[in-house]
């Protein structure tokens, strides 16, 4: 079985970001390079070296802790200077009006070494544009909570944070105010369950729209409350994922908890590969009688790299 991110340096990405640099504006720029850090840790880390709250600065998106990662950050009223600590530095790039956030993003380019193997990787081009595991948590249990979440069935879900201070201290005080103490974690932490059981919901939608053999430029809707689709293959299908999930797409709505209801929006069934190279196989140093290989290509935002290496060694 190949194997990647052996080593942080086994897997490198950079965002491609448009700025409109101003020479003014409320918010400053960063490039922020980083090994060893999550997104979120290194926001923290950023946010108490700079002393500000941590909800003011922003991200086109959560790159891999175990990874060497080139990303944008913005940071409302942020000072015009760099930062270099221990595998993470920070490089002031100018000033502008608007926040980053997930709609800023083009596109990453990837650099990624698959060691543990015997014969080279298949090229490929096109890919089921699944999202990968990395949607899913540590644990594999995002979307587990998601589902909590949109059946309202909020003391279950209340059951998963009980290592969070705020959490466990709003139960204490009020034992049967399960929103109120959801609402102790960040919102769009509580949106990120959400999104990784829409993401889920997809991930089956498509497994079966497949068997129809799509066009390469097909899309497919996410499961939100305001899903609307014309075709009767994709309508068939989704009726069928929500009839096995006991669901509707008015639960998708969720009025007692706002905040967290979820629209729907359409995704590409396939991921498309840009400008891929392959080297040829090496000795692999870390897997002794195996070889590896290194692998660059450039995909749009929302594809995951992970995924297209699988389907290259499948």
């Amino acid at each position: 079985m190949y194997k990647i991110k052996q080593i942080p340096e086994d897997f490198y990405v950079e965002e491609e970001l448009k700025l409109n640099l101003k020479d003014s504006g409320k918010y400053s720029y960063y490039i922020l390079s980083k090994k060893n850090y999550s997104t979120s840790d290194a926001i923290s880390v950023i946010a108490k070296v700079f002393k500000v709250k941590s909800k003011l600065i922003n991200s086109a998106g959560l790159k891999d802790k175990h990874a060497i990662t080139k990303q944008y950050i913005s940071v409302s009223g942020g000072p015009k200077k760099s930062l270099k600590l221990k595998d993470l530095t920070l490089d002031f790039v100018g000033r502008g009006v608007d926040r980053i956030n997930v709609g800023s993003l083009e596109g990453n380019h990837f650099s990624i070494v698959v060691r543990n193997i015997t014969s080279p990787p298949c090229e490929v081009y096109f890919v089921p544009n699944y999202f990968d595991s990395q949607r899913f948590g540590y644990k594999q249990d995002n979307h587990d909570i998601g589902r909590l979440l949109i059946k309202r069935e909020f003391k279950k879900a209340v059951d998963y944070f009980q290592f969070n201070d705020y959490v466990r201290k709003h139960i204490e005080k009020n034992p049967s105010d399960f929103i109120g103490a959801l609402r102790k974690l960040p919102k769009r932490e509580l949106q990120f369950y959400i999104s990784a059981y829409q993401s889920f919901l997809w991930n089956r939608c498509i497994e079966k729209y497949l068997e129809y053999s799509p066009d390469k430029e097909s899309k497919f809707p996410i499961i939100g409350f305001n899903l609307e689709t014309e075709n009767i293959e994709k309508q068939e299908i989704i009726d069928i994922i929500l009839k096995e999930e006991g669901l509707s797409l008015k639960d998708f709505i969720v009025r007692e908890f706002p905040e967290i209801s979820s629209d729907s929006y359409e995704r590409k069934v396939f991921t498309k590969i840009f400008d891929l190279k392959i080297s040829q196989l090496q000795e692999d140093e870390l897997n002794p009688g195996m070889n590896k290989v290194s692998v660059q290509f450039y995909l749009n935002k929302g594809n995951y790299a992970t995924n297209v290496i699988k389907y290259m060694f499948s």
